[in-house]
């Protein structure tokens, strides 16, 4: 097994920085509680997709400057598998990443209704490499949100849930025909007033997909699901109305027998880690960097319209920016307490990852060091 160990980096804040590339901004659908559908523009301008030399320009850097993240996926606002490259562009980075040398895994995100074809085929050609890890394609998060084709289309924008289920099932029959346990495959509901009555449906039938092709997977709600197996998760919604989102979502994880009903406090428990009192620092601007398809860096999924832009990858790499003076200045205002910059004013921090304590403390070491 190759080593996947942190490479030691001046200015580098810990071991789990986890890049985000944007293929697209495009999608087929038009989920309501997403950005598709409420901005006319995701971004608030143009929308585009990544250039092959782009990307290749990026991970390309990423080798030579030694950089070495926990993780890397290829997504945002869009859905990356409708980017003509994408199979291309994603074997070109496994093909750089052997020995685990540029990410540890390598995660994605997808409505699935275009999960088929050659986009599966260069899923499982990347999954089959004996060049590193064979857990390094670590999983596939598949946003479904309903059990019947009118909840599909009402929380969609179109009809296409047969699709979802026909390209899954073929991906799982492949995936066993090769040998592989990796990537996980997990099948996502995100609760909502619109397809709650359709939980326990959606358990059932999820459930009988995996069994049918002899893969072990397991039921949760909170993030992340577990690794060993695939899974049937049930997230919790972001935004609106917190409180309702997660009596509901509370609501349904009882039903289904995955929390007791005398349950005490909140049930996800990730985002408690980080304890009680004033804000914390948000951990986006230390672990989860945003890289736009136009090659633009930013530091959190929730700056979709870029207020927070460090510069552009198509002029500098990734490890200057992000060691540079203004994201040092960004994380050097959450320390001390100042969330008064867009969008951190508006925001209540990220869920996940936690940023702990000992973090804060290496990032002031290393500071010091540099």
């Amino acid at each position: 097994m190759p080593d996947i160990r942190e490479t030691e980096q001046p200015g580098r804040i810990n071991s789990e920085v986890f890049l985000c590339v944007e293929m697209t901004d495009a999608c087929d659908l038009r989920c309501i509680m997403c950005d598709q559908s409420l901005r006319a523009l995701p971004h608030g301008s143009g929308r585009g997709a990544m250039d092959t030399a782009l990307w290749r320009r990026l991970i390309d850097s990423l080798a030579a400057d030694g950089v070495r993240l926990s993780g890397m996926a290829p997504h945002w606002l869009g859905e990356s598998m409708i980017h003509p490259q994408f199979p291309p562009m994603v074997r070109y980075a496994f093909e750089k990443n052997a020995g685990n040398r540029i990410f540890g895994f390598f995660s994605m995100n997808t409505n699935g209704k275009a999960f088929a074809g050659e986009n599966a085929a260069a899923i499982l050609d990347c999954a089959s490499r004996t060049d590193q890890d064979p857990a390094t394609f670590r999983q596939v998060f598949i946003s479904v949100d309903a059990s019947t084709e009118e909840t599909f289309a009402r929380i969609k924008g179109k009809k296409g849930l047969s699709d979802v289920e026909r390209n899954v099932e073929a991906f799982l029959a492949a995936q066993a025909e090769r040998g592989l346990e990796f990537p996980r495959l997990i099948v996502k509901m995100i609760v909502m007033p619109e397809n709650r009555a359709e939980a326990g449906a959606f358990l059932g039938r999820w459930s009988a997909v995996f069994s049918r092709h002899g893969r072990p997977f397991r039921a949760c709600y909170d993030f992340p699901p577990a690794f060993e197996e695939n899974a049937v998760f049930f997230d919790k919604l972001v935004g609106g109305d917190p409180a309702a989102a997660e009596r509901l979502h509370r609501e349904a994880a009882t039903e289904l027998g995955l929390v007791r009903p005398d349950a005490p406090g909140r049930i996800i428990k990730n985002d408690e880690a980080i304890g009680g009192g004033p804000r914390r620092p948000c951990p986006a601007l230390w672990k989860t960097p945003m890289v736009r398809w136009d090659g633009m860096l930013t530091v959190c999924c929730n700056d979709t319209q870029m207020h927070l832009r460090l510069g552009n990858l198509a002029d500098e790499g990734f490890a200057a920016l992000w060691t540079g003076p203004k994201v040092e200045a960004l994380r050097e205002a959450h320390a001390r307490g100042d969330f008064g910059m867009e969008p951190c004013v508006r925001c209540p921090n990220q869920r996940y990852p936690v940023l702990t304590d000992e973090d804060i403390a290496a990032w002031r070491r290393a500071r010091r060091r540099t």
